[in-house]
């Protein structure tokens, strides 16, 4: 079977965000649709002209279950381009590239908007079974009798709440979340502490030199507020809250890089855990960020050429 060459044409993501536990600013729509909209004022062509949008998203907000429909109509591509949401875990964003890229292979269109985002941090709180159940019963009563019946049985225990990342990002399978897992996998192939450690300093540390070498965006001096436009990389876009700062750098990167500070970072999975918080500069349970949106484009000569912006 022969494939027709498919290009990246352009490329944008926003900074990536700590949680802070607690929702944050931006809702994932927000943040796609911030880098979205600078990604397609750079075009040629309007937003009316693409055959399809694809968004990748693990953990859409109840409010955006089809949160690749909803980027689109906030973009300005209007009720007549068709627009989707793939989930694939970590490889939902790659999914949505490769799915634009099939369907372009397969002639349905020759441009595409595709990408992926997580708003983690306002991942939902849930209630859990018990709860639930006594609140059917609640429900079902139909008088003072019955009422009191029910807030006889209900217990303090019923109000323990389910945290819907922790519950999402464990294998029903096997029963062991994304961290365990990491856990089993450095003991399976004696990854020391020390070793993890010294790999974290180096990411953080190579981040850092990044940053202050603008390799991945412009500085911006601390006092940027709203309604200030700091200067920026092309592909790295700001982000900005109302009554808030502007956010224009990625928030991972810690100033202290030497191996032996993160022995003082608590362990996250078990009493004899390695993995920590800090074991990479680019770690995802902890972000919110729209990590890629590209323009992709089926090109009608040979040869194939990617931009892949930062």
């Amino acid at each position: 079977m022969t494939f027709e060459p498919v290009y990246i044409v352009d490329g944008a993501r926003s900074p990536f965000l700590k949680s802070r536990n607690e929702p944050g600013h931006f809702s994932a729509s927000d943040m796609a649709v911030q880098a979205g909209r600078e990604l397609l004022l750079r075009q040629r062509f309007r937003p009316q002209d693409l055959g399809e949008v694809i968004v990748g998203c693990a953990a859409p907000a109840p409010d955006e279950i089809n949160i690749g429909r909803v980027i689109s109509l906030r973009l300005g591509c209007g009720n007549d381009v068709p627009a989707w949401t793939v989930m694939r875990n970590c490889a939902s964003g790659m999914q949505a590239l490769d799915s634009a890229l099939m369907s372009i292979q397969a002639g349905r269109y020759d441009l595409a908007l595709a990408g992926g985002v997580d708003a983690l941090s306002r991942a939902p709180v849930l209630l859990n079974n018990d709860m639930v159940t006594w609140l059917a019963r609640w429900g079902k009563a139909r008088n003072t009798r019955d009422k009191l019946r029910a807030l006889q049985g209900l217990r303090p225990q019923y109000f323990k709440p389910v945290i819907g990342l922790l519950k999402g990002l464990t294998d029903p399978v096997v029963g062991l979340s994304m961290g365990q897992t990491a856990e089993n996998l450095a003991h399976q192939f004696g990854i020391t502490r020390s070793q993890m450690d010294d790999y974290a300093a180096r990411s953080h540390a190579l981040t850092r030199r990044a940053q202050q070498q603008c390799a991945m965006q412009r500085s911006v001096s601390d006092g940027v507020r709203c309604g200030e436009a700091p200067p920026r990389e092309m592909g790295l876009h700001y982000l900005e809250a109302v009554s808030h700062p502007i956010y224009a750098f990625d928030q991972f990167c810690r100033r202290s890089v030497r191996g032996r500070r993160f022995m003082k970072v608590k362990r996250d999975f078990r009493f004899d855990a390695w993995l920590t918080e800090s074991c990479q500069a680019e770690r995802s349970l902890a972000i919110r960020c729209c990590d890629h949106t590209m323009v992709v484009h089926g090109a009608p000569d040979g040869g194939v050429h990617t931009k892949l912006l930062p």
